[in-house]
């Protein structure tokens, strides 16, 4: 019975690879891989003869389920793009699979970018929300950036190049332009860029503006303000929001956010203004 390596793999500069990820890469019997090219160039590095299979997101249930098969012939080995498998990619799916099979699954840790960039922020924090990409619809990326503001803990996000701007702005009108953000950029490769600003200063940057590629943001913990705006405040705030162009239910649970208020207060001023 096969066993399912769930290898990471470096995230910029080759030398990161671990010698165990290697002999686990050398001797497997099937290497998936989330983007052959890049895989391809690692085991190039290495000098593995391997040739990686192509296994991602967008792949046919049945190349799910034939590389789950493939570890009755022996051990399997899986990389994502680069960093720590299974974490912010598809690779949980063959996870779940060999477990289901009862196969041994086994992990051979190494560099993630998660913890590469929460090593590098200075926080001093018992834990934090890592919420990877988020998702494309505006509404369901707020409910999610909501609810992990409501933990109290710094958030590490990733952001793509054309994802960023309104990403930071969104960010910025429910935590506050003062709230602090490091920007992460190339980490572990020759331009590596690693700036701690604020999510107002931010867009001005140039590692926000001219930099290519994708973004690791760690965002400090959220600061309770010392007390809530004034009730006028609050209502102009809401009218603005939905000049904006968002219903009411969807300005009044920005406001909550942006204010760490009770969303059921907010709610009474759309009801008050609607009555108006």
């Amino acid at each position: 019975m096969g066993t399912l390596f769930v290898v990471a793999t470096p995230i910029g500069n080759l030398e990161d690879i671990s010698p165990r990820s290697q002999a686990v890469l050398e001797s497997a019997a099937v290497i998936y891989a989330e983007d052959t090219r890049r895989t391809r160039k690692l085991l190039t590095h290495l000098g593995i003869r391997n040739r990686p299979l192509s296994l991602h997101g967008d792949s046919a249930d049945s190349a799910w389920r034939d590389a789950a098969a493939a570890l009755a012939d022996g051990d399997v080995a899986y990389v994502t793009d680069g960093g720590t498998p299974a974490v912010a990619d598809p690779g949980a799916r063959l996870v779940r699979l060999a477990h289901e099979r009862g196969h041994p699954v086994r992990t051979v840790p190494g560099p993630s970018a998660v913890t590469a960039a929460l090593a590098v922020a200075g926080l001093e924090s018992g834990g934090h929300v890592f919420l990877g990409f988020l998702p494309p619809r505006r509404s369901r990326r707020m409910q999610l950036l909501e609810s992990a503001i409501a933990t109290n803990l710094p958030m590490v996000v990733f952001a793509g190049p054309h994802d960023l701007s309104e990403l930071l702005a969104e960010l910025a009108d429910l935590l506050g332009p003062q709230a602090g953000v490091v920007v992460c950029h190339e980490l572990t490769k020759l331009h590596e860029r690693v700036v701690r600003t604020t999510l107002g200063q931010a867009p001005g940057l140039d590692v926000v503006s001219q930099g290519r590629g994708e973004k690791t943001l760690v965002l400090d913990p959220p600061q309770k303000p010392a007390a809530p705006p004034p009730e006028s405040q609050l209502r102009l705030e809401l009218a603005q929001l939905q000049d904006s162009g968002l219903s009411p239910s969807r300005a009044a649970r920005e406001l909550a956010a942006r204010h760490r208020l009770p969303k059921d207060v907010i709610y009474r001023l759309v009801v008050d203004s609607d009555r108006n």
